[in-house]
Protein backbone atom coordinates (compact mmCIF):
# COMPACT_ATOMS: atom_id res chain seq x y z
CA UNK A 1 0.00 0.00 0.00
CA UNK A 2 3.06 2.12 0.97
CA UNK A 3 4.74 1.68 -2.40
CA UNK A 4 1.44 2.59 -4.68
CA UNK A 5 1.02 5.80 -2.92
CA UNK A 6 4.86 6.97 -3.31
CA UNK A 7 4.11 6.33 -6.89
CA UNK A 8 1.34 8.52 -7.02
CA UNK A 9 3.19 11.25 -5.59
CA UNK A 10 6.10 10.99 -7.73
CA UNK A 11 3.94 11.34 -11.31
CA UNK A 12 1.90 13.90 -9.42
CA UNK A 13 5.67 16.05 -9.25
CA UNK A 14 6.47 14.59 -12.55
CA UNK A 15 3.44 16.28 -14.23
CA UNK A 16 3.69 19.27 -12.41
CA UNK A 17 6.96 19.81 -13.37
CA UNK A 18 6.07 19.36 -17.54
CA UNK A 19 3.31 21.62 -16.82
CA UNK A 20 5.19 24.56 -15.09
CA UNK A 21 8.19 24.05 -18.42
CA UNK A 22 5.14 24.51 -20.89
CA UNK A 23 3.89 27.61 -19.17
CA UNK A 24 7.49 29.07 -19.03
CA UNK A 25 8.24 28.05 -22.82
CA UNK A 26 5.03 29.93 -23.47
CA UNK A 27 6.24 33.01 -21.95
CA UNK A 28 9.27 33.34 -24.23
CA UNK A 29 7.66 32.90 -27.45
CA UNK A 30 7.29 36.14 -29.78
CA UNK A 31 4.31 37.91 -29.31
CA UNK A 32 3.55 37.54 -33.22
CA UNK A 33 3.97 33.99 -32.86
CA UNK A 34 1.73 33.26 -29.40
CA UNK A 35 -0.97 36.47 -28.77
CA UNK A 36 -1.12 37.62 -25.43
CA UNK A 37 -4.59 35.55 -24.77
CA UNK A 38 -3.24 32.46 -25.45
CA UNK A 39 -0.64 33.05 -22.78
CA UNK A 40 -3.16 33.84 -20.39
CA UNK A 41 -5.20 30.68 -21.16
CA UNK A 42 -1.91 28.76 -21.46
CA UNK A 43 -1.13 30.07 -17.89
CA UNK A 44 -4.58 29.41 -16.97
CA UNK A 45 -4.54 25.98 -17.65
CA UNK A 46 -0.89 24.96 -15.84
CA UNK A 47 -2.55 27.28 -12.98
CA UNK A 48 -5.35 24.72 -12.84
CA UNK A 49 -3.37 21.57 -13.63
CA UNK A 50 -1.10 22.35 -10.60
CA UNK A 51 -4.10 23.23 -8.12
CA UNK A 52 -5.66 19.77 -9.10
CA UNK A 53 -2.51 17.74 -8.71
CA UNK A 54 -2.16 19.83 -5.41
CA UNK A 55 -5.10 18.30 -3.86
CA UNK A 56 -4.77 14.70 -5.66
CA UNK A 57 -1.24 14.89 -3.25
CA UNK A 58 -3.64 15.78 -0.57
CA UNK A 59 -5.80 12.74 -0.82
CA UNK A 60 -3.04 10.81 -1.21
CA UNK A 61 -0.96 11.87 1.90
CA UNK A 62 -4.89 11.61 3.85
CA UNK A 63 -4.54 7.93 2.44
CA UNK A 64 -1.27 7.34 4.00
CA UNK A 65 -2.14 8.65 7.80
CA UNK A 66 -3.47 5.45 9.24
CA UNK A 67 -5.72 5.33 12.97
CA UNK A 68 -3.35 3.81 15.10
CA UNK A 69 -3.76 0.19 16.22
CA UNK A 70 -5.52 0.01 19.21
CA UNK A 71 -3.18 -2.37 21.36
CA UNK A 72 -5.19 -4.20 24.22
CA UNK A 73 -3.25 -5.00 27.22
CA UNK A 74 -4.13 -8.22 29.02
CA UNK A 75 -5.28 -7.48 32.43
CA UNK A 76 -4.21 -10.06 34.80
CA UNK A 77 -6.95 -11.16 36.69
CA UNK A 78 -5.79 -12.38 40.09
CA UNK A 79 -7.50 -15.93 41.12
CA UNK A 80 -8.49 -16.17 44.07
CA UNK A 81 -6.86 -19.17 46.47
CA UNK A 82 -8.82 -22.05 45.73
CA UNK A 83 -10.05 -24.08 49.31
CA UNK A 84 -10.90 -27.25 49.98
CA UNK A 85 -14.54 -27.13 49.59
CA UNK A 86 -15.29 -30.06 51.66
CA UNK A 87 -12.89 -28.93 54.77
CA UNK A 88 -15.23 -25.39 54.61
CA UNK A 89 -18.37 -27.35 54.60
CA UNK A 90 -17.52 -29.42 57.39
CA UNK A 91 -15.92 -26.54 59.12
CA UNK A 92 -19.18 -24.19 58.71
CA UNK A 93 -21.14 -28.20 59.88
CA UNK A 94 -19.31 -27.92 63.32
CA UNK A 95 -19.87 -24.10 64.42
CA UNK A 96 -23.47 -24.54 63.20
CA UNK A 97 -23.56 -27.89 65.63
CA UNK A 98 -21.88 -26.40 68.60
CA UNK A 99 -24.16 -23.06 68.49
CA UNK A 100 -27.18 -25.29 67.85
CA UNK A 101 -25.61 -27.49 71.07
CA UNK A 102 -24.96 -24.43 72.74
CA UNK A 103 -28.60 -22.75 72.33
CA UNK A 104 -30.26 -26.26 73.14
CA UNK A 105 -27.85 -26.67 76.65
CA UNK A 106 -29.05 -23.20 77.40
CA UNK A 107 -32.38 -23.69 77.13
CA UNK A 108 -32.28 -27.46 78.57
CA UNK A 109 -30.59 -25.17 81.86
CA UNK A 110 -33.66 -23.29 81.73
CA UNK A 111 -35.95 -25.88 81.88
CA UNK A 112 -34.30 -27.39 84.55
CA UNK A 113 -34.28 -24.49 86.84
CA UNK A 114 -37.43 -23.57 85.91
CA UNK A 115 -38.46 -27.40 86.73
CA UNK A 116 -36.49 -27.27 89.85
CA UNK A 117 -38.04 -23.99 91.00
CA UNK A 118 -41.67 -25.17 90.81
CA UNK A 119 -40.91 -28.42 92.23
CA UNK A 120 -39.14 -26.82 95.14
CA UNK A 121 -42.81 -24.92 95.68
CA UNK A 122 -44.60 -27.32 95.44
CA UNK A 123 -42.13 -29.32 98.27
CA UNK A 124 -42.73 -26.26 100.56
CA UNK A 125 -46.35 -26.01 99.95
CA UNK A 126 -46.81 -29.22 101.03
CA UNK A 127 -44.24 -28.37 104.07
CA UNK A 128 -46.90 -25.30 104.52
CA UNK A 129 -50.21 -26.59 104.36
CA UNK A 130 -49.71 -29.93 106.23
CA UNK A 131 -48.43 -28.49 109.26
CA UNK A 132 -50.80 -25.96 109.10
CA UNK A 133 -53.86 -27.86 108.89
CA UNK A 134 -52.40 -29.85 111.74
CA UNK A 135 -52.65 -26.33 113.77
CA UNK A 136 -48.92 -25.53 114.38
CA UNK A 137 -47.62 -22.06 114.91
CA UNK A 138 -46.78 -20.01 112.16
CA UNK A 139 -43.23 -19.58 113.35
CA UNK A 140 -43.24 -23.28 113.98
CA UNK A 141 -44.59 -23.77 110.12
CA UNK A 142 -41.67 -21.21 109.03
CA UNK A 143 -39.21 -23.07 110.76
CA UNK A 144 -40.01 -26.63 109.56
CA UNK A 145 -40.20 -24.89 105.61
CA UNK A 146 -36.44 -23.54 105.88
CA UNK A 147 -35.42 -27.20 107.31
CA UNK A 148 -37.30 -28.53 104.06
CA UNK A 149 -35.50 -26.01 102.13
CA UNK A 150 -32.12 -26.76 103.01
CA UNK A 151 -32.49 -30.30 102.95
CA UNK A 152 -34.13 -30.72 99.31
CA UNK A 153 -31.66 -27.85 97.74
CA UNK A 154 -28.26 -29.26 99.70
CA UNK A 155 -29.03 -32.83 100.18
CA UNK A 156 -27.90 -31.97 104.21
CA UNK A 157 -29.60 -31.45 107.17
CA UNK A 158 -29.48 -28.08 108.41
CA UNK A 159 -27.82 -28.22 112.13
CA UNK A 160 -29.64 -25.45 114.14
CA UNK A 161 -30.08 -24.93 117.49
CA UNK A 162 -32.75 -22.30 116.96
CA UNK A 163 -35.06 -24.62 115.45
CA UNK A 164 -37.62 -25.26 118.23
CA UNK A 165 -40.43 -27.13 117.70
CA UNK A 166 -42.22 -28.15 120.31
CA UNK A 167 -44.19 -31.63 120.62
CA UNK A 168 -47.74 -32.54 120.29
CA UNK A 169 -49.33 -35.77 121.57
CA UNK A 170 -51.61 -36.10 118.57
CA UNK A 171 -48.71 -36.01 116.52
CA UNK A 172 -46.60 -39.45 116.72
CA UNK A 173 -43.68 -40.23 115.22
CA UNK A 174 -44.73 -42.69 112.69
CA UNK A 175 -46.70 -39.07 111.31
CA UNK A 176 -43.45 -37.26 111.16
CA UNK A 177 -40.96 -40.13 109.58
CA UNK A 178 -43.83 -40.53 106.77
CA UNK A 179 -43.70 -36.48 106.12
CA UNK A 180 -39.85 -36.90 105.51
CA UNK A 181 -40.20 -39.52 103.59
CA UNK A 182 -42.60 -37.88 101.24
CA UNK A 183 -40.40 -35.12 100.88
CA UNK A 184 -36.58 -37.05 100.66
CA UNK A 185 -38.44 -39.21 98.03
CA UNK A 186 -39.14 -36.21 95.56
CA UNK A 187 -35.14 -35.79 95.73
CA UNK A 188 -33.97 -39.36 96.36
CA UNK A 189 -32.08 -38.44 99.17
CA UNK A 190 -30.96 -41.91 101.15
CA UNK A 191 -32.25 -42.85 103.92
CA UNK A 192 -29.52 -41.96 106.80
CA UNK A 193 -29.92 -38.40 105.60
CA UNK A 194 -33.61 -38.52 105.87
CA UNK A 195 -33.39 -40.14 109.35
CA UNK A 196 -31.11 -37.37 110.76
CA UNK A 197 -33.25 -34.88 109.15
CA UNK A 198 -36.67 -35.93 110.79
CA UNK A 199 -34.49 -36.82 113.93
CA UNK A 200 -32.99 -33.13 114.11
CA UNK A 201 -35.91 -31.12 112.75
CA UNK A 202 -38.50 -32.61 115.44
CA UNK A 203 -35.92 -33.31 118.45
CA UNK A 204 -38.73 -33.38 120.83
CA UNK A 205 -40.46 -36.11 119.73
CA UNK A 206 -36.75 -38.39 119.37
CA UNK A 207 -35.36 -37.58 122.40
CA UNK A 208 -35.20 -41.24 123.47
CA UNK A 209 -34.83 -43.38 120.17
CA UNK A 210 -32.08 -45.12 118.38
CA UNK A 211 -30.92 -43.62 115.06
CA UNK A 212 -30.76 -47.11 113.56
CA UNK A 213 -34.62 -47.70 114.93
CA UNK A 214 -35.99 -44.67 113.33
CA UNK A 215 -34.27 -45.19 109.89
CA UNK A 216 -35.73 -49.12 109.56
CA UNK A 217 -38.84 -47.86 109.92
CA UNK A 218 -38.96 -44.78 108.29
CA UNK A 219 -42.16 -45.68 105.70
CA UNK A 220 -45.35 -46.32 107.78
CA UNK A 221 -48.59 -47.98 106.18
CA UNK A 222 -49.94 -49.85 108.56
CA UNK A 223 -53.04 -48.13 110.29
CA UNK A 224 -54.40 -44.82 109.93
CA UNK A 225 -51.69 -41.54 110.46
CA UNK A 226 -52.25 -37.89 110.32
CA UNK A 227 -49.48 -37.92 107.22
CA UNK A 228 -49.75 -40.62 104.58
CA UNK A 229 -46.95 -42.15 102.61
CA UNK A 230 -47.78 -39.79 99.40
CA UNK A 231 -45.35 -40.17 96.85
CA UNK A 232 -47.34 -37.48 94.41
CA UNK A 233 -47.21 -34.14 96.73
CA UNK A 234 -46.26 -32.32 93.89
Amino acid sequence: MSKTINAIKQVIVEEAALLFSFAIASMMLDGEQVSRAEQCLTLMVVYGSVKLLHILSKQAHRCTVTTPAVVEIPVCHEEPPIEDSSEDVMKQHMELFQREYRLEQKEHLRRKEMAESAKLDGVIKYTRDTFTRLDFEPDEVYQICESVRYFVTHGQVLQSVSINIRRRQNITQACLKNFAWNIAYQYNICGDVTTEFVMVTFREWFLNSSFETIRKNMRNTTGRHKIEIDEHIV
